[in-house]
C-alpha cells in the first residue's frame, strides 16, 4: 500500500492505492484507489503536533550521529563501533515508540495523518536496523558496500521531507 498526497484547491487530498488478487482474477493484481479529503481545519491543527515534531527533530539528530558512526566505522574492528551503533538504534527505537504513543492518544481528525508518519519512520527503522545489523559483521561487507550503506543511512529514502513540512511537522 502506498499513500500519496496532493493539494487541490490548498486542501490535501489522500489517495490510498491498494494492491492484492483475487481468486477469482487467477490471482491477477487489481489496484483502485481511495480519495480522501482533508479540511484546511484538520491541516491547520496538525500544528498541535508539538510533541511528534520534538521526535522528529531527535530522529534527524540520531541520523547524524549514526552517519557520524558509520563514516568512521573500521571494518576490522566493528567491536569500536558496534555499541555506538547500537545506541543509536536504540534510541531510534525508543522514539518510534514515542511516536506510536502519540498517534494512541491523538483524535480521529489527526489519526490519519499520523499514521502515515508513522508509516514512514517505521519503514525507514528497518532500513537503519538492517544497516546496523550488517556493519556489526566484520568481514562481511567490503569498503564500498560502506560507502553506499553509509549513503543509505543518510538518505532516508522512506521518509517524506516534504510532507513533513507542508504539515509543518
Amino acid at each position: 500500500m502506498s499513500c500519496k498526497y496532493i493539494t487541490v484547491d490548498m486542501v490535501i487530498v489522500e489517495v490510498e492505492f491498494f494492491m492484492g488478487t483475487s481468486g477469482g482474477w487467477k490471482g491477477k493484481e487489481f489496484s483502485y484507489f481511495t480519495p480522501i479529503v482533508l479540511s484546511r481545519q484538520t491541516v491547520n491543527s496538525m500544528s498541535t503536533f508539538d510533541a511528534f515534531r520534538e521526535y522528529v527533530e531527535s530522529w534527524s539528530k540520531l541520523t547524524d550521529e549514526g552517519n557520524v558512526i558509520l563514516s568512521t566505522i573500521d571494518r576490522k574492528d566493528v567491536g569500536k563501533t558496534q555499541q555506538a551503533m547500537t545506541a543509536v538504534i536504540e534510541k531510534l527505537k525508543v522514539i518510534l515508540e514515542k511516536m506510536y504513543d502519540e498517534y494512541d492518544k491523538a483524535d480521529e481528525s489527526k489519526m490519519n495523518m499520523l499514521r502515515n508518519c508513522l508509516e514512514m519512520y517505521d519503514q525507514e527503522y528497518m532500513v537503519k536496523e538492517s544497516i546496523q545489523t550488517i556493519v556489526n559483521e566484520p568481514g562481511f561487507y567490503t569498503q564500498h558496500h560502506q560507502t553506499g550503506l553509509t549513503a543509505l543511512w543518510t538518505a532516508e529514502a522512506y521518509i517524506d521531507k516534504d510532507f513533513l513540512s507542508f504539515l509543518n511537522i
